[in-house]
């Protein structure tokens, strides 16, 4: 079992967190994780986690100290942020300058804090935010009552994601999990257009490390062997 977008938040800075972090995955059979928090935020209302160099040089050193543990055996950690997207160019450098410097291996593209008048709007973004940012993966993606109006977009995006290798990721949390109806729209497009995809609980804490991943993995599989 996989689990690629866990927030640490303090366990940045505190080792007890990390560590309880770490423990979390191992006893509910994680074998991979992303480790990431926030970089620059585009609302003022969202603290920003992963900004400064204090903070990306605590992180990288508590992921280093644990490759270096015996626990690296049974866990193996990636090296991530999630990133917000912007069209304002300074905060793009700034978002630019900070992946530079952690030397990230996973970066998550997401879209927060912006309002739109349509999901056409929102697809349009992520399109955007495909072209100008070095993403690995796309967070969360929303869709309305009226996504399937929106097909063309969808396409647009998957076939931009295998042009760049860009993967899907399918949320569990309940605040982006999508319906299974909206689930298995999106595994027909990705396998039709032969995108990825990887499981992320988007925990904000340790208990939320792993939440709904394996009852969704089993709805794919179940989906794939009815194909």
């Amino acid at each position: 079992m996989e689990d690629m977008h866990i927030h640490l938040k303090n366990a940045i800075y505190e080792q007890n967190l990390f560590d309880q972090y770490v423990k979390r995955c191992i006893d509910i059979g994680i074998e991979k994780v992303v480790f990431l928090d926030h970089g620059n935020r585009i609302s003022n209302k969202h603290k920003p986690v992963l900004y400064t160099k204090e903070a990306i040089d605590s992180f990288n050193n508590k992921i280093s100290i644990y490759r270096n543990s015996d626990k690296s055996v049974k866990l193996t950690i990636i090296k991530g942020i999630e990133i917000d997207y912007s069209n304002n160019l300074d905060f793009r450098n700034e978002t630019l300058n900070i992946i530079q410097y952690g030397q990230f291996e996973w970066i998550i593209g997401a879209i927060h804090s912006i309002k739109f008048d349509n999901l056409g709007q929102y697809l349009k973004s992520i399109l955007d935010m495909l072209d100008n940012y070095p993403i690995t993966a796309i967070a969360h993606i929303k869709m309305d009552k009226d996504y399937k109006l929106y097909q063309d977009l969808f396409i647009d995006i998957l076939n931009k994601c295998h042009e760049k290798n860009v993967l899907i990721e399918i949320n569990t949390s309940n605040r982006a999990r999508w319906s299974d109806e909206q689930l298995y729209y999106m595994l027909e497009l990705m396998r039709k257009y032969k995108v990825d995809f990887v499981y992320s609980s988007d925990a904000h804490s340790v208990d939320d490390v792993g939440y709904m991943i394996r009852e969704t993995s089993e709805k794919v599989e179940k989906w794939k062997k009815r194909k």
